[in-house]
């Protein structure tokens, strides 16, 4: 039985890595706001709240509502992937030389 439990606790590494690697497919997930397009997309900034985690920046599509001017009150009603208007209230929408930019509050 100590060889058994030997043997899987020496491939816990690997499969950690490889659930962490599967998971980790959202081709949204940007270094920073700079990576997004400005005309098409704007960008939100999920604050960490974990020591040793960095922020996460995500490059969400505009909505229609911002088709012809592009300033934080048009995303006022979006729908969006995450819970916008939360981040909106508490972390708010500044305009930005690359575009809008969302903070998303840790926590």
């Amino acid at each position: 039985m100590k060889a058994l439990i030997g043997g899987w606790a020496s491939t816990l590494p690997l499969l950690f890595l490889l659930v962490v690697t599967a998971c980790d497919d959202n081709d949204s997930n940007t270094a920073s706001c700079s990576d997004c397009d400005r005309n098409t997309e704007y960008c939100v900034m999920h604050g960490s709240d974990v020591v040793g985690v960095d922020d996460a920046y995500a490059c969400e599509p505009l909505p229609p509502n911002c088709a012809t001017t592009v300033e934080c009150a048009c995303l006022d009603g979006a729908e969006a992937s995450f819970n916008l208007p939360w981040c909106l209230e508490l972390g708010g929408c500044v305009e930005t030389d690359n575009g809008l930019m969302v903070t998303c509050p840790g926590g």
